[in-house]
């Protein structure tokens, strides 16, 4: 089995990998991108029903990113467990029906991730 992550990086990788030769590296920042963007949703969502008055400075976005980004280069680029020809042989296993879905949960989930957070942020910085 696929992991969630592991099957988004070999979607943006596709993706990008038609229109430039760097993909893995813009795959892995645009998964690294997403991940800090969820962890930091959640610490705004907390922020917002808690009722605190706890911000982030911006050091700790662009940390939070970093450290996502350090994760997923070791994990995709640097060590080969984890290969683009590993992800597309275990792709062309699945079914049509099971490859739509699987398509269609990380469009969704990008959708999602980056309104949720650009929409807490706004929302937050406006009641500030």
């Amino acid at each position: 089995m696929i992991a969630f992550f592991d099957y988004l990086y070999y979607f943006v990788y596709k993706f990008y990998s038609r229109k430039e030769k760097g993909a893995a590296a813009t795959a892995t920042m645009i998964v690294s991108a997403l991940q800090a963007a969820n962890l930091l949703s959640v610490f705004m969502l907390y922020n917002l029903f808690i009722s605190s008055k706890v911000y982030l400075h911006k050091i700790v976005f662009v940390a939070v990113f970093i450290l996502f980004e350090i994760v997923n280069y070791i994990r995709y680029i640097y060590k080969d467990k984890i290969s683009i020809a590993y992800l597309e042989e275990k792709w062309k296993k699945e079914t049509e029906a099971k490859q739509l879905r699987n398509w269609q949960l990380r469009f969704f989930y990008i959708i999602l991730s980056i309104g949720i957070f650009f929409g807490l942020a706004i929302y937050l910085g406006s009641r500030a």
